[in-house]
């Protein structure tokens, strides 16, 4: 902060090094920010080719109107990494809830229509780029950020996300494709991605199905490519058609039912004891976590996760472990009892409430990522009393395959 009231062009160089050495340390971090007020666009220039600390830049930046015009210049002059970070910006305003009309309706700066006339010219610029380069571009990855963070989403975009599934196999760029329509999700994602549903690997139509579990309002669409034979019953995993059985919606639970066996929520006693007494293999028991409990819960203690920290508890006993897992609802801790949102524009989803800051809800989605909801747009909020965690996770599996998952719980 001491730097701040020197003068003299080499300062905003020396708070920039100073950054850049200690720029893991949120403390420092912010000491930086707060000393670089009266070099902010020097301190900026020099710190944007410094990889890894643009995202806390524009954290914090997003929350401070005067300096975000500043930012925002910045990152339009700059040569390297320019979509990638403008995809961070529009990422925290979002997350500020702060669409570009609105930013310029509080803005004070008079710079700020004409910037953001050219932040919306750089977003059309990479459409373009993106209907004429092939998509399987490493370099596509930041521009397919751009699409799926702005503000205005078209039906051409939404072809333009879809297309790359079918055909890359590029992990990072299939993960950025698949969180960007996550993003932009609206009522017209569902069908859009049925159409293609033949072409996609089955890798991709594994989690295109958890997408449209988790997000489609409407999953009329699905049931209709099941009665259609387009989607075959066998293409869902055990754990996807239980959700469909599950669903809050009747009208979908009864039609997935004649597609999927019933739900089970019950372990003959038998079965009980032979899971119990017998020795588990925790290799087996990591692939059945991740078909019907990574959806939840972290693969490892400590990961961030919608439910508890399971692994936290390893020094439980099989037994203790195992009647949790039947009876999810018997002792459920406040922090994780479900709740269904519904929004005034008719948009609904569930989770927990993670914190409250103000007027605003931090919900945590099922699929563990957070959603700041201004409680101005809740149209109902209910809680159900009970766990996210639905009863019925064993059903289908054998006394063995429940003692090879209790292994991996155990050790992991």
């Amino acid at each position: 902060i001491s730097l701040s009231t020197l003068s003299g062009p080499t300062v905003g160089q020396a708070l920039t090094d100073l950054g850049k050495s200690l720029s893991q340390m949120d403390e420092v971090a912010t000491a930086v920010m707060l000393g670089a007020q009266n070099h902010y666009e020097t301190f900026l220039q020099h710190l944007f080719s410094h990889l890894g600390f643009s995202k806390e830049l524009t954290r914090m930046a997003t929350r401070d109107l005067i300096k975000l015009p500043i930012l925002i210049r910045t990152i339009l002059n700059s040569d390297k990494r320019k979509h990638e970070m403008l995809a961070d910006l529009l990422l925290e305003l979002k997350r500020e809830n702060l669409s570009l009309k609105k930013l310029e309706e509080v803005s004070k700066s008079s710079d700020m229509p004409a910037l953001l006339s050219q932040l919306e010219a750089s977003i059309s610029h990479a459409r373009r780029q993106l209907g004429e380069q092939p998509s399987s571009s490493h370099s596509a990855t930041a521009l397919y950020r751009l699409l799926g963070h702005q503000n205005r989403f078209y039906d051409d975009d939404l072809t333009l996300l879809i297309r790359p599934l079918i055909s890359t196999n590029e992990e990072p760029l299939r993960r950025t494709l698949l969180q960007c329509l996550e993003a932009t999700w609206t009522d017209r994602t569902t069908p859009k991605l049925m159409t293609s549903w033949a072409r996609y690997p089955q890798s991709i139509r594994y989690r295109i199905t958890d997408l449209i579990l988790r997000k489609a309002r409407d999953k009329r669409p699905f049931i209709q490519a099941l009665e259609k034979g387009s989607v075959r019953p066998d293409q869902l995993t055990r754990s996807q058609q239980l959700q469909l059985l599950r669903d809050r919606h009747q009208e979908i639970a009864s039609l997935a039912g004649k597609f999927f066996e019933p739900i089970s929520t019950t372990l003959s006693a038998a079965d009980k004891r032979a899971a119990l007494s017998l020795g588990g293999n925790r290799v087996k028991g990591l692939s059945i976590f991740e078909d019907r409990c990574l959806v939840c819960h972290g693969r490892t203690a400590g990961e961030a996760s919608l439910g508890p920290d399971v692994f936290s508890l390893s020094s439980r006993s099989s037994t203790a472990y195992l009647d949790a897992i039947l009876n999810p609802n018997q002792s459920v801790d406040p922090r994780y009892i479900g709740y269904d949102i519904e929004l005034k524009d008719g948009s609904e989803f569930s989770g927990i409430i993670r914190s409250e800051r103000g007027r605003q809800l931090v919900i945590q989605q099922r699929d563990g990522s957070e959603r700041v909801v201004p409680r101005s747009s809740i149209h109902s909020l209910q809680g159900s009393g009970l766990s996210l965690m639905p009863e019925g996770l064993l059903e289908g599996l054998s006394p063995q395959e429940i003692a090879d998952l209790l292994s991996f719980l155990q050790t992991n």
